[in-house]
C-alpha cells in the first residue's frame, strides 16, 4: 500500500489510539492551513501534501509570527487533551536549538544525546498503530520536541519514501537528510481559525492526496534554480549536513577524471521588468522572460521607540529621542527595560527631549540611593526612584486637568496612577500629549522570566512601581514587591525588549524575521552589539560558563546570559532597524557621579545618531517636513506565488488586486491559476469565519472618579514638595546623626504619604539652617491646611534653594529655631530681597524666641526691640498713624 493512502485509512480508523490519531489531524490541518515553505521557496505541486509529510524529515511549527498569548492558545488546542496518552522519551536523535533567533532542528551524536539525557531534555511520543512483521511502509507514532519559538515534529516510519530531489539537488554531496527544511509558520489569525473550526468538517482524505494549497508548478527547466536557492538559503541559515569524508574525497579525486564535461556559464541578461502596477507607497513589477515579480513597497514610518537599559548611559537616549522631535517625526509607542523603561514612561507623557534632559541633570545619586542597613538583596530600597517618577507623572496629569478644568480637584484620579488610568486620560483628553501605548518589562525573580507591564498585560498595575520594578538594579536597589512577588531589573532577561512588538501587518510585505516595520531600536555598543552586527555568520556571543554563575550571584536570578543571548539576537534582527551607539568606555552601568561635560557629550552622542539614521532614511522637503524614503523588496515566482503570499498575509484587499492581474495577464495557463485562486479564496476568506477575540477594554476595569479635594490636594502638595528634597543637600544639617535622619526623610517622601518625612524631621535636634527649619515648618502647616499662600511659600523657598546664593554662614544655624507661618514669610522675603542687615537682625530675635518690631513712621520699616509689649497671637497690624508709633512684639508658643 503506498504511504498516502495508508495514512488516508489510518486516518478513517477508529481504535484504540484514536484519540491519537485525532492529535495527527490537527497536526495536518496545521499544516495545510499554514504557510508551508520548502527550503524557505513555496512547495513544488508536483507533490502531494501526503509526500511532504511522510518522508524521514521533520517538519517544525514556527512561532516567530505568533504573540505569546496565542501560542499558548494554540499549544492548549493541539497538545492539551492528549496529555494522558504521551509518553516521555529520551536519547532522541534530534533535539532543538534557538541561538539564530528561531527554533532549528539539530541532529544529536552519542555524545549530544548523553547531554540531552543529562539536562532532561525529553520529546513526548505518541502511538499511532503497532508495529507488525512487515517489509511494507508503517507509520507507527509521531513525536514532539519543544523549543521556546517552536515545535519540531517527527513521524516514526518504516521503510519511508526516498527524498531524492524534493530538498536539494540529487547531484551535490549533501546527505538525503537535511533538517530543517520543512517549516510551518503559524500566525495568530491562523491560531483563531483553527480554534473556530470543526475538525469533523475537513475532508483530510482529500487534503492528503491533493498538493499543498501554496504549491506552484515547478517547469523542468526552473529546478535548477530552485536548487540554487535552496542551496543559498541552507548555506545562509548554516544547514548544511556534508556527506561522510571519505565520498566527499572520492567524489573530489574522481572530479580529477572528467574532461570536457565543464560547462562554461551563460553571460547573464539584464533582467527586464514591466510596470504592473505603481502607487505611492507601492510598485508590483514583472520580469518579461522569466515572469518573476518584484514587489517594491515604503517602509511604514517609525512610530514605535524601543530604548535599552544602560544606566546613566540614559542620557544618549534623551539625544535619539530630540533628533527625532526636532525631524516632526516624534514616536507614537514607548517600550523600555531598566533605565530604558524610564525614559519611555517621560517620552509617553509627552515630555520634551528639553524637559526630560533638565530632569535628568536635577537627579543627583542621593536622590536615588539611600543606605541604611546591610541588606544582602541591595544597598537602597526603590523609595527615592519611585518618588521620582511619582513626580514627573503627577505634573504632568496637574497639568493637563489644570489646562482643560477650573476645578481639577475634581477630576484627579483617586487612588494609584496606574496603565488604565493614564489610558483613561489619553482617551478622555486628546491633545494631552500623550503617546499610545507604553510597556516596560521587569523580571521575576524566583521564575526568572520577563513580566510585561502595560495597560494590556497590567491594566490595573501602578505605572511607577512597574517602571521603578524595571529599573531595580541588582546589588544597588532592593527588589520591588508586586503582588507578593519579586521583581528585579527588566534589563537581565530582556534588555533589548523588541518582542514588545510583532508585525502588526499594516503593510504587504514583511520583515524576514517577522518585526514590527515602524520599530526604532536604540542599543547601546558595550563591547559585543557591533560584532554582533558586522560579523553575522558567525554565532552570537554568549557568556561561558563561569560568567553565567557569577553573574547568577549577583542578580539572583538563573541564567541571566540566555536573556542577554537573546538580546544580540534580537539586535541581529533588527540590524536596519537599530541606532547603536558607540559610547565608549569611559560611561559604564556602574558610574555613579557624572560630570556636566559627559552629560552633555552623552547627549550629543544620541543626538548624532538619531540624525544620522533620520538623514539616511528620510528626505526633508521643501516645507521642511521630512518624508520617508526607505524601500522594502521581495521577489516571488509568478503572480500566483504572490497571491499565495496575500494568503498568508490575510489581506483580502491585496488578494483581490493581484487576482485582478492574474485576470489581466496573457499567460498560458491562467485559466488554472484563475481556478487556483478561487479555491484560496474560499479556503483563506470564507465570507462567516470572524476573528472572535476581543482586545482587552480599560472598562473592564472599573475606573473610580474621585469625589475628594484632598487626593488632588495631595498629589499638587507632593509636586510640590519633591523636588525641594530633591535639591537639598546634607550641607543644611550640621550633626551626623541629623544627616542621615533627613536621609530617611528624603526617601520616605511619597506620592500617597507627602507628609510621612515629618516623622523623621521632628526627630533632628541639632544645629539646621533657618531656611531647614523653615521649610519644616511649612510642611507641617501645609498638611493642616494646603492654601494657595503656604504652598506659594513653598515655591518660594525651592526657587531659594535653587538660586544656590542663600547664605550658608554658621550664624544661620541654629537647634532650637521655632518659627511661625508669617515668620516664615517674613524670612523669606528677607532673603529674595538680599537685606542681609535687617535678616541678620531677625535671626538674633528668633534665637531669643521673639520677634523684631516693625515701626511704621512715614512709610519707612526700622527694626527695635520692643519692651514690655503685650502678646498678640497670629495678628499684626497692617498700617499705622504717620504720626504715631506702633510697637509689637509676638512670641511663638
Amino acid at each position: 500500500m503506498a504511504p498516502q493512502d495508508l495514512l488516508c485509512q489510518l486516518l478513517e480508523s477508529d481504535g484504540k489510539y484514536a484519540d491519537n490519531i485525532y492529535l495527527l489531524k490537527k497536526i495536518i490541518l496545521t499544516a495545510y492551513l499554514g504557510r508551508l515553505r520548502i527550503n524557505s521557496l513555496s512547495p513544488d505541486r508536483k507533490y502531494t501534501l501526503a509526500n511532504y509529510l511522510l518522508d524521514d524529515e521533520n517538519i517544525i511549527f514556527d512561532f516567530t509570527r505568533l504573540s505569546e498569548e496565542k501560542k499558548e492558545k494554540f499549544l492548549q488546542w493541539l497538545l492539551k487533551s492528549h496529555e494522558e496518552e504521551k509518553e516521555t522519551v529520551f536519547l532522541n536523535r534530534y533535539a532543538v536549538n534557538e541561538y539564530r533567533g528561531y527554533s532549528a532542528e539539530v541532529s544529536l551524536n552519542w555524545w549530544g544525546k548523553f547531554k540531552s539525557w543529562l539536562f532532561n531534555k525529553r520529546f513526548d511520543h505518541w502511538t499511532l498503530a503497532d508495529i507488525s512483521l512487515s517489509l511494507h511502509y508503517q507509520l507507527t507514532g509521531l513525536n514532539v520536541c519543544y523549543g521556546k519559538k517552536g515545535l519540531l515534529i517527527g513521524l516514526n516510519q518504516f521503510l519511508s519514501p526516498p527524498m531524492k530531489g524534493k530538498y536539494s539537488d540529487p547531484e551535490k554531496n549533501e546527505q538525503d537528510s537535511n533538517g530543517n527544511a520543512k517549516r510551518v509558520y503559524i500566525t495568530d489569525k491562523l491560531v483563531d481559525r483553527l480554534l473556530s473550526s470543526n475538525i469533523g468538517d475537513f475532508d483530510f482524505n482529500n487534503i492528503c492526496k491533493k498538493p499543498h494549497p501554496h504549491s506552484l508548478t515547478i517547469d523542468k527547466e526552473q529546478y535548477q534554480s530552485r536548487y540554487e536557492q535552496m542551496h543559498a538559503y541552507r548555506t545562509a541559515e548554516k544547514f548544511h549536513a556534508l556527506k561522510p569524508w571519505y565520498i566527499r574525497l572520492f567524489g573530489w579525486v574522481a572530479s580529477w577524471f572528467k574532461f570536457g564535461s565543464s560547462k562554461k556559464e551563460a553571460p547573464s541578461k539584464t533582467k527586464r521588468f514591466e510596470k504592473l502596477l505603481k502607487e505611492e507607497q507601492i510598485s508590483i513589477s514583472r520580469n518579461k522572460e522569466t515572469n518573476e515579480i518584484l514587489v517594491l513597497e515604503k517602509r511604514p514610518d517609525s512610530e514605535i521607540m524601543v530604548f535599552c537599559g544602560g544606566g546613566p548611559k540614559i542620557f544618549a537616549h534623551v539625544g535619539v529621542y530630540k533628533a527625532f522631535c526636532d525631524a516632526g517625526l516624534r514616536p507614537k509607542k514607548y517600550a523600555g527595560s531598566s533605565a530604558g523603561a524610564i525614559m519611555s514612561v517621560l517620552c509617553y507623557l509627552g515630555c520634551t527631549p528639553e524637559e526630560i534632559f533638565e530632569f535628568f541633570k536635577s537627579i543627583r545619586p542621593e536622590n536615588l540611593i539611600y543606605y541604611e542597613k546591610l541588606n544582602v538583596n541591595g544597598i537602597s530600597n526603590t523609595n527615592g526612584l519611585k518618588a521620582a517618577l511619582d513626580y514627573m507623572i503627577n505634573k504632568k496629569i496637574l497639568e493637563v486637568l489644570k489646562k482643560h478644568h477650573d476645578k481639577p480637584e475634581d477630576h484627579y484620579p483617586k487612588g494609584k496612577i496606574t496603565f488604565g488610568v493614564l489610558e483613561h486620560f489619553r482617551k478622555q483628553y486628546p491633545d494631552c500629549g500623550f503617546g499610545e501605548e507604553l510597556t516596560v518589562t521587569a523580571t521575576r525573580k524566583l521564575a526568572g522570566e520577563t513580566t510585561y507591564f502595560s495597560f494590556k498585560h497590567s491594566p490595573d498595575e501602578e505605572v511607577s512601581k512597574a517602571v521603578t520594578a524595571s529599573a531595580c538594579l541588582p546589588i544597588v536597589f532592593q527588589p520591588v514587591k508586586i503582588n507578593d512577588e519579586e521583581f528585579n531589573d527588566g534589563g537581565i532577561k530582556s534588555n533589548f525588549p523588541t518582542e514588545i512588538y510583532k508585525d502588526d501587518y499594516s503593510s504587504l510585505l514583511e520583515s524576514e524575521h517577522g518585526n514590527n516595520l515602524k520599530l526604532v531600536g536604540i542599543q547601546f555598543n558595550n563591547g559585543t552589539e557591533r560584532h554582533t552586527l558586522d560579523r553575522i555568520k558567525d554565532k552570537v556571543y554568549r557568556e561561558n560558563f563561569l560568567l553565567n554563575w557569577i553573574y547568577r550571584l549577583l542578580t539572583g536570578v538563573n541564567d541571566p546570559a540566555s536573556g542577554w543571548e537573546q538580546d544580540r539576537i534580537k539586535l541581529r534582527q533588527h540590524a536596519l532597524q537599530t541606532i547603536v551607539l558607540d559610547i565608549g568606555k569611559d560611561v559604564n552601568i556602574s558610574s555613579i557621579y557624572l560630570s556636566e561635560e559627559s552629560k552633555i557629550k552623552l547627549l550629543e552622542t544620541g543626538l548624532k545618531g538619531g540624525k544620522e539614521y533620520i538623514d539616511l532614511r528620510y528626505r526633508k522637503t521643501s516645507s521642511g517636513k521630512y518624508k520617508n524614503q526607505e524601500l522594502m523588496y521581495s521577489t516571488f515566482a509568478n503572480l500566483f506565488d504572490l497571491l499565495v503570499y496575500c494568503c498568508y498575509r490575510e489581506n483580502l484587499d491585496w488578494f483581490e488586486r493581484v487576482y485582478q492581474l492574474i485576470l489581466q495577464s496573457k499567460s498560458a495557463d491562467r485559466s488554472e491559476l484563475i481556478e487556483h485562486a478561487d479555491q484560496l479564496r474560499k479556503l483563506y476568506f470564507p465570507t462567516e469565519f470572524e476573528n472572535k477575540s476581543k482586545h482587552p477594554s480599560f472598562y473592564n476595569h472599573p475606573y473610580k472618579r474621585p469625589s475628594k479635594e484632598e487626593v488632588f490636594k495631595k498629589a499638587e502638595v507632593f509636586v510640590l514638595v519633591y523636588p525641594v528634597f530633591k535639591d537639598l543637600s546634607q550641607d543644611w544639617l550640621m550633626d551626623k546623626t541629623d544627616k542621615f535622619i533627613f536621609e530617611k526623610s528624603r526617601f520616605s517622601l511619597s506620592l500617597n504619604s507627602p507628609f510621612e518625612c515629618l516623622e523623621h524631621l521632628e526627630k533632628i535636634k541639632g544645629k539646621v539652617h533657618i531656611i531647614f527649619h523653615a521649610l519644616h515648618q511649612l510642611i507641617k502647616e501645609i498638611k493642616i491646611e494646603a492654601s494657595e499662600e503656604n504652598l506659594q511659600l513653598l515655591k518660594d523657598i525651592h526657587d531659594l534653594i535653587k538660586s544656590g546664593s542663600l547664605s550658608m554662614d554658621d550664624f544661620f544655624f541654629e537647634d532650637n529655631w521655632n518659627l511661625s507661618r508669617r515668620q516664615c514669610r517674613h524670612l523669606v522675603d528677607l532673603f529674595k530681597n538680599n537685606q542681609m542687615q535687617e535678616l541678620q537682625c531677625a535671626c538674633e530675635y528668633f534665637k531669643e524666641g521673639c520677634e523684631p518690631m516693625k515701626v511704621f513712621r512715614e512709610s519707612e520699616l526700622y527694626m527695635v526691640k520692643g519692651q514690655n509689649s503685650r502678646f498678640l497671637k497670629d495678628q499684626y497690624f497692617e498700617k499705622a498713624e504717620m504720626d504715631e508709633e506702633v510697637y509689637y512684639e509676638s512670641f511663638s508658643p
